[in-house]
């Protein structure tokens, strides 16, 4: 969608809720909307509507959380996160967006939980395999890092990223000789 479709679609969720203000997916849909417009604010504003008459929306915690987030509002990310959570367990890209305010408040433990959560419910989300890999890294845990990249390298092996992150892992772990073509890989 372009700019103007949201737009429109601003103005559709608009008149639904003139004619239903109680209208809870109305509230979400412009909520969704207004964030692919980058108006986070107000987006969070129509998230907290469709939660007033939706307390149990989980879908709606998750945008949320993802709102402000992208605000640096990280504490009230993962608040949103754990409401998202309580409703729906096995939401493994909201136990993932929840390890990335963890990972960016550097309390890498509890990231690393999060991001075990996700492959619990998703083995395969490279994505979470990905940010866990950088977690690792940050705790100091290199083998266990690659182990990681390894694993998007083998679901998405283009992942210029994966390929990046292990070649400065290897370099960190041994002497560059032989090493470069990794990071070829990666370019």
């Amino acid at each position: 969608m372009n700019l103007r479709q949201h737009e429109e679609a601003i103005v559709s969720f608009d008149h639904a809720l003139k004619i239903q203000p109680n209208f809870d997916e109305a509230w979400y849909n412009r909520g969704n909307a207004l964030g692919n417009l980058e108006r986070l604010e107000e987006a969070i504003t129509s998230f907290d509507q469709a939660l007033k008459i939706q307390p149990n929306f989980d879908k709606a915690w998750y945008n949320q959380g993802n709102a402000l987030g992208n605000l640096g509002r990280l504490e009230e990310a993962i608040a949103s996160f754990d409401q998202a959570l309580k409703i729906q367990p096995d939401n493994y890209e909201a136990w993932n967006s929840r390890g990335k305010a963890l990972l960016n408040l550097k309390q890498y433990e509890e990231a690393l939980a999060s991001y075990d959560q996700a492959l619990k419910f998703k083995p395969d989300y490279e994505e979470a395999w990905y940010d866990r890999g950088n977690v690792l890294y940050n705790l100091g845990c290199y083998e266990e890092a690659i182990v990681c990249f390894d694993k998007v390298q083998k679901i998405k092996p283009d992942s210029h990223f994966a390929w990046n992150n292990k070649g400065y892992l290897l370099l960190k772990k041994y002497s560059n000789d032989g090493k470069v073509a990794i990071f070829e890989k990666a370019l």
